[in-house]
């Protein structure tokens, strides 16, 4: 075998816009959601040709519309095509509601802040006077921050063959930085929709018959044009979106197997990735029927955001539990690796051999700008303002004004046998009531004399 390789140029690649490689073989492209914390739990980001299940049980919230926003709002940005799949006024309103970049971001295409609003704000707010040694230390966070999918992506360039570097360069941006506060423009939607970027396929519910063939005939032809195979294939990556109608029932659930089936088969000979998003009603009787298991087994990752699985004091809006995640063409999820937030990676010793290291509990929050998911830590046991530093009722003594103390006796001892008063006798108790009913002595003057001065002083 030669020991020679073949030096491909950069220009023989198909360069993607918003796709990086993993960071471990075999490399394969991600996509980012949107969300740096959430690209960490998956890895770096959403691999190619895969399809993610976001779940939100609790009926009083929209945390899997939140994710799906964020999901369109990344592919508008780096430049792919998105298209969304759901009732007309339900996909509409998601669209409409995206969030958007900052001003300073927005000017500057392919440059994202490294700091977001919030880390900014807190930094602000924490600036003050420490110990010159304390200076250097790291910080404690709980999630990670908003270039941490850039620096992980990083590493797979630099195992990665020379020509590879160039790819970076023209991926463009990969995770931006989104603000809750500001919305998508109407004039990027309406230039994004001119120009092909976008594309809707509304589901009409009083056919109930021909919603779902609808939507495999559109699933279908929308990955036709981005197949790999196909000899003239666009050089964007698409990103499918696609949002149950809430107002489907529990008995219209087995007739979504086909559809994610379909759109499995669809994805794995496309460049072309899926987010599924279930209603409420739905969510929990998936969770606790052989359908809702057959849905988890039939996509590649599954994500619940279970807000009402925590008690109202913690400062975290639910709980993040990951079913399932994305392993294509490898036996281990790469997230077991690479995720620092789960805390897997950092128990293994570079050997191949686990130190038997806990998975963290991760939770999420939004943020007055940003969502994250960050690891959940026990709050204070009874809260910040019950007091800990009283002692037991058995050790309490007497007031100052109950004991009487004699100046010429030596001072007593500092230790208290805590058994020795908690174990009172009768006989104890009575002498003890007998010396505090009797009067108190005034206290004799004491009286000193001086060799030198030849007086006496009173005190």
């Amino acid at each position: 075998m030669s020991a020679f390789k073949r030096r491909v140029p950069a220009s023989a690649h198909k360069v993607l816009p918003g796709v990086r490689p993993s960071a471990l073989p075999p490399f394969h492209p991600l996509l980012s959601i949107g969300v740096p914390s959430f690209d960490d739990v998956l890895g770096g980001g959403l691999p190619l040709a895969t399809s993610l299940l976001v779940m939100s049980p609790d009926l009083h919230s929209a945390w899997a519309h939140l994710i799906q926003k964020y999901f369109i709002a990344q592919g508008i940005r780096s430049g792919q095509d998105v298209c969304l799949i759901g009732e007309a006024d339900e996909i509409d309103e998601i669209l409409n509601g995206c969030m958007w970049v900052p001003p300073e971001d927005d000017n500057i295409s392919g440059r994202p802040d490294s700091l977001t609003d919030d880390e900014r704000d807190e930094a602000a707010s924490g600036a003050v006077k420490i110990a010159w040694r304390y200076e250097g230390m790291k910080q404690f966070s709980t999630t990670v921050s908003h270039n941490a999918s850039s620096s992980t992506c990083m590493l797979a360039f630099r195992l990665a063959m020379d020509s590879m570097l160039e790819l970076l360069r023209a991926a463009g941006e990969y995770c931006s930085n989104f603000d809750l506060t500001r919305r998508i423009p109407l004039s990027v939607i309406s230039e994004a929709k001119k120009s092909g970027q976008i594309s809707t396929v509304p589901i009409d519910l009083n056919e109930a018959q021909a919603m779902i063939s609808s939507a495999l005939l559109a699933i279908t032809e929308a990955c036709d044009t981005h197949s790999t195979r196909a000899p003239k294939s666009t050089d964007r990556v698409l990103r499918i979106a696609v949002v149950i109608p809430s107002l489907l029932d529990v008995s219209s659930l087995p007739r979504l197997l086909p559809l994610v089936h379909n759109l499995r088969y669809q994805l794995r000979r496309s460049s072309a990735t899926a987010l599924i998003t279930l209603p409420p009603n739905l969510c929990a009787s998936s969770s606790q029927s052989s359908i809702g298991s057959a849905m988890i087994q039939l996509s590649d990752a599954v994500i619940t955001l279970a807000s009402d699985s925590l008690s109202p004091s913690t400062s975290h809006h639910g709980i993040v539990q990951l079913l399932k995640l994305p392993s294509l063409n490898s036996l281990v999820p790469p997230s077991d690796k690479l995720s620092t937030l789960r805390g897997l990676g950092q128990a293994a010793k570079g050997d191949g051999h686990h130190r038997g290291g806990g998975e963290n509990n991760l939770a999420f929050r939004c943020k007055r700008r940003h969502f994250v998911i960050e690891t959940l830590n026990l709050d204070v046991e009874g809260g910040v303002g019950e007091r800990r530093t009283a002692p037991p009722a058995a050790v309490l003594l007497p007031s100052a004004p109950e004991r009487s103390v004699d100046q010429d006796a030596e001072a007593p001892s500092s230790l208290v046998d805590v058994h020795a008063i908690s174990k009172t006798t009768p006989s104890t108790s009575v002498e003890t009531s007998e010396r505090l009913a009797s009067p108190k002595k005034p206290k004799a003057k004491r009286r000193v004399a001086f060799s030198d001065a030849g007086g006496i002083y009173d005190f």
